[in-house]
């Protein structure tokens, strides 16, 4: 039998080359801290309340600030630790943090993470929390977020003024930041108070609710 001469075409070689010929991709090695950077956000929520010094997440200092504990019944939403909703606005998105009355002299109360908080070195992340706040004495009142020795945002009440709820869970977002190294760092949340006037219906209050690390 006479063997059949083929012959190929332009079309079957490019065909055949295609599985044939292993083809050059060009490729650019990521640099090593995308894949950091692309892990995920630890969750720094405050998590279900169990106690009013402490959630799941956090607690509240020992020791911290100077208080009065002594109200009078109808204020004891006003004592400082955690709370299930925001004793200012009604909001039950809580656990909130705070206090309804600062203390006879300047101090600060202060919630903290329970464990380290571990983020990507060099990538960028945004801090972020609710607060809802009273003006009440002369002298503002700050609200101040901190990894480690790092300020991530402060905010300062307005001084002067008229008394009254001065923001209703209002959402305060950091610029972004980044840090200096792998290992876990603390995370506080301080209020910072002025020279106050205990149980008076002047003093100062705040509130913060939801704290939360996104990559920005």
């Amino acid at each position: 039998m006479a063997r059949a001469d083929v012959t190929p075409t332009r079309r079957t070689v490019a065909r055949g080359a295609a599985w044939a010929v292993p083809t050059a991709v060009a490729t650019i090695a990521a640099p090593a801290y995308a894949a950091s950077c692309a892990g995920p956000i630890p969750d720094v929520s405050f998590g279900s309340r169990t106690a009013v010094g402490a959630t799941a997440n956090w607690f509240m200092e020992s020791g911290s600030g100077d208080f009065p504990l002594d109200h009078p019944s109808a204020q004891t939403s006003r004592i400082p630790g955690f709370r299930d909703s925001d004793p200012l606005t009604g909001a039950v998105s809580g656990p909130w943090f705070g206090v309804g009355n600062e203390p006879s002299r300047p101090t600060a109360l202060v919630a903290r993470r329970n464990d380290l908080v571990a983020l990507g070195v060099g990538c960028s992340y945004c801090f972020s929390f609710h607060i809802s706040t009273w003006e009440g004495a002369p002298a503002g009142l700050t609200v101040t977020a901190v990894l480690g020795t790092q300020t991530l945002l402060s905010v300062t009440t307005r001084t002067g003024g008229s008394q009254g709820i001065l923001s209703r869970d209002l959402l305060v977002t950091s610029s972004p930041f980044t840090v200096p190294t792998a290992a876990g760092q603390t995370l506080e949340i301080r209020l910072t108070f002025p020279t106050g006037v205990g149980n008076s219906s002047n003093a100062n209050d705040a509130y913060v609710r939801s704290p939360t690390l996104t990559r920005c």
